[in-house]
């Protein structure tokens, strides 16, 4: 069966059940619709009716711009290209919305960084770019 692409948003429950399926941690329901809602792109991909990988775009829809949960259900992982179709389609919709001085910011997974250095993305840090950071949200209840 072929595999479908578009860029409606998906549902929670869809967005969840991915994310459970690549072992990353499940928010509720409430709050995976919250950051569907306020997401700027998604691209996903389907097996029949069933979601088989998703991507989205977070950012001002300006100037910066973060690829975030790029997520490929692990039956179909390294098999159909799924990953890279999403990460297109993506691209396509920031060479139309992003302004020529945007900064485009992926977050990997871990062990997952070399895919995204042969997409294009820079491993940092280097010589001009810091390190990326992260808070985890435990570490922000301390403020």
């Amino acid at each position: 069966m072929a595999i479908i692409y578009t860029d409606e948003i998906i549902t929670a429950t869809e967005y969840n059940e991915l994310r459970n399926s690549v072992g990353w941690s499940v928010p509720t329901n409430r709050c995976a619709e919250q950051a569907l809602a306020h997401s700027l792109y998604i691209c996903s991909a389907y097996q029949g009716q069933q979601i088989v990988g998703s991507g989205r775009v977070v950012g001002d829809g300006s100037l910066i711009f973060c690829i975030m949960d790029l997520m490929v259900h692990p039956d179909f992982q390294h098999r159909y290209g799924i990953g890279v179709r999403i990460l297109h389609n993506i691209f396509h919709y920031l060479k139309v919305h992003a302004c020529p001085e945007a900064d485009i910011l992926g977050m990997a997974a871990l062990g997952r960084e070399r895919f995204y250095e042969k997409m294009g993305f820079v491993i940092r840090p280097t010589d001009s770019l810091g390190a990326g950071m992260v808070m985890p949200y435990a570490k922000l209840l301390k403020y």
